[in-house]
């Protein structure tokens, strides 16, 4: 039952004409096993903020930040949950 309700919500935010990569890697996510998938307000206010991160004008910039930052947690001992957006 709540695979069939992720899968529902997955189409009403492709539906709602939300980018399906950010769509994707946002309801795929380890960290949203930790959330409340049903939680489609949440859901739609991370994609939108993704979204407008990457139509910004600092969006290759960002990604870079965001990439170094990932890779020296991953190095050290920073706990997962620290890199929840």
């Amino acid at each position: 039952m709540i695979e069939f309700s992720r899968q529902r919500i997955i189409s009403h935010l492709e539906e709602s004409s939300y980018d399906k990569e950010i769509i994707s890697s946002t309801c795929e996510s380890e960290n949203i096993r930790h959330l409340n998938i049903l939680d489609i307000a949440d859901l739609k206010n991370r994609i939108e903020t993704i979204q407008k991160f990457k139509s910004g004008n600092n969006s290759s910039s960002l990604i870079n930040i965001i990439s170094r930052y990932t890779k020296l947690a991953n190095k050290g001992n920073l706990g997962k949950k620290y890199l929840c957006l």
